[in-house]
């Protein structure tokens, strides 16, 4: 690692926040940036993820580089992608040795549009990783989706709340639509809970770090965009029964729901969120053979 001291401190390593006032730099909310200044979370991660050494870690959102630097020492080559162009030369300067190596490397973009895969060796399946911005959890996550077939999976720090969705049981309150969505393309578990008080600026809620295993044979192998139209119509009115939500969503007659259920083997008076994956599989699957 390269070696950062901090002159005024008798040769202690600076903390994250210290760096980054260091360099002038104060956390932006158009970016929605907190954070991590509790180096013990990146050294849990890293330790509780299903990483293996040889693994390359994209990072989303890198920051100062508290991931980063837990990364490096585990043994993984870093890419990252940072939106901030002010973090990008700290980065640069704090993992010179590491830049220069070939194991670390970073370029300014945004995630939502940038190449996720330029620059990275794809001999061996790499591994996401980011601690998500909450404002854009959403479409950080179904990108990371769309690019299941070349990454092993994805470590995510996300809102308390948020992770718990991802989390939830059929029957749970936080049951919903994008629970189903990401079941039917990960393997989805908790890793580490982080209080508020592990950010800079503290923020007003806690976090989790989920991680998103992306399995070579995907739990759901059927029309995904049918799989989509359907969950979508079965939760777009919780209250409803799974037959009355599904035929206002998809805009179709109360008869041929209740067709495509019967085939479905599920029954027409129950609740999306009472379904798992396998029973919203078997009703697209025959959603498709009644021509949706």
């Amino acid at each position: 690692m390269s070696d950062e001291r901090d002159p005024d401190s008798g040769g202690t390593d600076l903390t994250e926040r210290q760096r980054l006032e260091a360099h002038g730099f104060r956390p932006r909310k158009r970016f929605g940036q907190n954070f991590l200044v509790d180096p013990r979370i990146p050294e849990l991660t890293v330790a509780r993820a299903s990483w293996q050494p040889a693994d390359t870690v994209l990072e989303i959102g890198p920051g100062s580089g508290a991931l980063t630097a837990a990364l490096l020492s585990a043994g993984h080559d870093v890419r990252a992608i940072e939106r901030d162009r002010d973090l990008v030369p700290l980065l640069l300067e704090r993992f010179r040795a590491e830049r220069e190596a070939g194991r670390f490397g970073v370029r300014e973009g945004d995630a939502l549009e940038a190449d996720w895969t330029a620059d990275l060796p794809l001999d061996r399946r790499p591994w996401i990783a980011g601690n998500l911005p909450y404002s854009i959890t959403t479409p950080l996550l179904l990108r990371a989706f769309s690019y299941r077939d070349v990454f092993a999976g994805a470590v995510f720090m996300l809102q308390r709340e948020y992770g718990d969705r991802l989390l939830a049981a059929p029957g749970s309150k936080t049951y919903g639509s994008i629970t189903v969505w990401t079941r039917a393309h990960a393997e989805v578990r908790s890793v580490l809970k982080v209080g508020r008080s592990s950010f800079w600026p503290r923020p007003g809620v806690e976090s989790i770090v989920v991680e998103l295993a992306f399995p070579e044979t995907p739990p759901f192998p059927g029309d995904r965009a049918v799989l989509e139209r359907v969950v979508r119509a079965s939760f777009s009115q919780r209250r409803k029964t799974l037959t009355n939500a599904m035929a206002s969503g998809l805009g179709r007659e109360k008869a041929w729901v209740l067709d495509v259920l019967k085939h479905a083997e599920v029954e027409p008076e129950v609740r999306a969120e009472t379904l798992g994956l396998a029973e919203f599989a078997r009703i697209t699957e025959s959603a498709l053979a009644h021509d949706l």
